[in-house]
This record gives C-alpha cells, sequence and structure tokens, in this order.
C-alpha cells in the first residue's frame, strides 16, 4: 500500500489569473477540458503506478479487486474464470456481462485483458509480477498482497480514492469493522479452527500470519504460528501435514478447494477416506 508520502495527486495546466483573465475565459475552459488528474504511488513491490483520474475500468486478477469493487459499488471490467463475481454476495446473473479473463490464475490471458481497455490491472504479489512487461502497452500493473484486516481496508481506501469513491470506501469500512467487532465481543474464544487449502492431501495452511488466518485469531483459538518464509498461495502460508494438524487437534477446519478440472474431487471428500484422519475417537470428517 502506498503510505501518504507516496501517494501524491497532480493537477495538470493552470487556470489565468491576473489582469486580462476575463477576456482569456474561453481559452480558460478549453485549458480546464484538458487537465486531468493524475495519481502516483509505490504499490507493495517498490513499483512506481501512474494512472489518469478517475480510474473507471479496473481487471481484477485477484479476488480482493472484486471485493473492494463490490463494495464501492463498482463493476470490474473483467475478472477471472471461477472466481466470486457470480456469488449473490457479489454481482450474482449480472456477473454474466463482464468481461471474462481466461487462462488461469497463474498465467492470464493477457488478449482478454486487453479487450477490456483496462485503466488499470490488479494483480497478486508472488503471482502476477512477471506479467509486468507483457501488460506495459496495455494498462499498469497494480500488485497487491494484503496480509491483514487493516491493510485490506487500506487496500480498499486507496481504491477508493482512485475511483472517486471514498465516501463508499468509508461507508464499507464501518460495515466491517462493526461486524467484526461484534463478532470480537461476543465470541465465547473457546475452539480452535484451521483454514487449509489444496487440491489433494498434499493440503498447506494459512497461518496465523495470514490474512484470513489473522482474523480468526482475534475471534477465536488459532494455533498456527506464522511461519519464517511465506509457502502458499498466499502470504502466511505453508505446507502442513495431517500429523501437525491432529496434534493440535482442531474443533473446527475449513476447507478450500483448488480444483484444476471439472471432475476434480474436493478436498475434504479426499480426507473422508484418508485412514489418518481417522481420529482415536472415531469422529466422521467434517470439514467445511
Amino acid at each position: 500500500m502506498p503510505s501518504d508520502e507516496e501517494a501524491t495527486l497532480n493537477a495538470g495546466g493552470m487556470a489565468p489569473h491576473g489582469e486580462g483573465a476575463a477576456s482569456n475565459a474561453e481559452e480558460t475552459a478549453s485549458n480546464e477540458e484538458r487537465t486531468s488528474a493524475e495519481a502516483t504511488f509505490k504499490d507493495v513491490t517498490g513499483t512506481e503506478i501512474s494512472v489518469a483520474l478517475p480510474v473507471e475500468k479496473v481487471a481484477c486478477l485477484t479476488e480482493i479487486c472484486v471485493d473492494a469493487l463490490v463494495e464501492l459499488g463498482l463493476k470490474p471490467a473483467a475478472v477471472t474464470a471461477g472466481g466470486l463475481a457470480p456469488e449473490p454476495e457479489f454481482y450474482g446473473e449480472e456477473a454474466a456481462s463482464l468481461g471474462k479473463i481466461g487462462g488461469s490464475f497463474f498465467e492470464p490471458n493477457l488478449e482478454d485483458i486487453s479487450l477490456a481497455g483496462p485503466d488499470i490491472v490488479i494483480g497478486l504479489e508472488g503471482t502476477h509480477e512477471g506479467l509486468r512487461e507483457g501488460l506495459a502497452g496495455i494498462a499498469p500493473l497494480y500488485i497487491v498482497q494484503p496480509k491483514s484486516m487493516q491493510e485490506s481496508i487500506e487496500f480498499l481506501q486507496h481504491m477508493g480514492q482512485l475511483t472517486g469513491r471514498v465516501t463508499e470506501a468509508e461507508a464499507a469500512e464501518k460495515r466491517l469493522l462493526d461486524k467484526f467487532n461484534y463478532y470480537k465481543e461476543h465470541s465465547p474464544k473457546d475452539k480452535t479452527a484451521l483454514v487449509m487449502y489444496g487440491s489433494d492431501v498434499n493440503f498447506g495452511i494459512d497461518t496465523a500470519g495470514s490474512l484470513v488466518g489473522s482474523v480468526l485469531a482475534e475471534v477465536t483459538q488459532y494455533p498456527w504460528p506464522a511461519p519464517e518464509a511465506d509457502g502458499g498461495h498466499q502470504a502466511g502460508g505453508m505446507a502442513y501435514s495431517l500429523e501437525k494438524v491432529l496434534e493440535n487437534d482442531p474443533d473446527y477446519i475449513f476447507v478450500e478447494t483448488f480444483t484444476f478440472s471439472p471432475d476434480s474431487q474436493p478436498l475434504s471428500e479426499q480426507f473422508k477416506t484418508n485412514a489418518v484422519v481417522q481420529t482415536p475417537r472415531g469422529e466422521e470428517w467434517t470439514g467445511s
């Protein structure tokens, strides 16, 4: 996220003033029409980015972009397949009208991005940096990687500034914090949770150093400390084993399934038949 010092808004052009200003009214109007504001800031990789304001068309390569735009009352110019956009709490049936970015999450189709004509493209650190050169003639690439709720809010605030939706961003932040603080206050904090992800039993977990893990750690027990180095699909993720999971014996396990084909078996279904999961208590696997 850009700091206050790094984010600057630069207006081009100067309106005439002083003697003779009235006689130059027509020229003034013409100059103001040509005048455009520009935002210059650095993304999480330290790359300097400049965009004309307000940003109107955003291509989303990562879901925090979709999440931010729906909170701002905006629609993405294009989204990747298999993302959150079609979900009812996001765009529902309206998602069918959004531009579609083919390819994979790791290698999105640059031609599809170009066809959407975005003003800016939002990508994820550790995944999309390599696209910067290919996008050079299309739109600036803004790489993000929020590691906490606060950093997510800061991204929302910045998108509000770029799109001219500051009021909407402030309202969305208040809704989120009101709900989050309610759950913090009312949680008994006596249950242990875990979030894991993968396409097969060689899975990873979101530790307390991840965005998801850090949020859960504030409302309940989350005994999965951050790793020394990131090793997952997002910051704070790491490879793990079932044996280690069962050592902590979590009360609730949330499973994120990564699928690479239509007939892929959900990760939770794979665990149901895994011998290691059959605990001494004989409990059935109930991963979500």
